[in-house]
């Protein structure tokens, strides 16, 4: 079997031009620059989603820093049907999951 290193060197590329167009397409300002102006509460809420290695948490609509994240599109809702508590599923958008795991500074309190 020949040596697939190239691949993998290869996806990974491809994988950050993908990311890096989303970042111009279709966003009404560049959300880069947002994630490098995070307030702290807005930095702890997206540290909980790196800490426990996930893309998806509950969290409570009314938090302040909940709702900026969502209206910037840095977080989505999962869907639109409340469960019994007070919190909702969000998840993150992949292509910020990867950047914040290359940039751990950004969330660093």
């Amino acid at each position: 079997m020949k040596d697939l290193t190239w691949l993998t060197a290869w996806v990974k590329r491809a994988q950050r031009q993908l990311e890096t167009l989303a970042l111009r397409v279709g966003q009404p300002h560049d959300l880069r620059h947002r994630l490098h102006q995070l307030t702290a509460d807005e930095k702890a809420t997206l540290r909980r989603f790196i800490t426990a290695n996930t893309r998806t948490q509950e969290l409570s609509p009314s938090n302040v820093a909940v709702a900026a994240l969502a209206r910037d599109r840095i977080l989505t809702t999962v869907t639109q049907v409340r469960a019994a508590s007070d919190q909702w599923a969000y998840t993150l958008q992949p292509w910020i999951w990867t950047y914040l795991k290359e940039r751990p500074e950004l969330l660093a309190e």
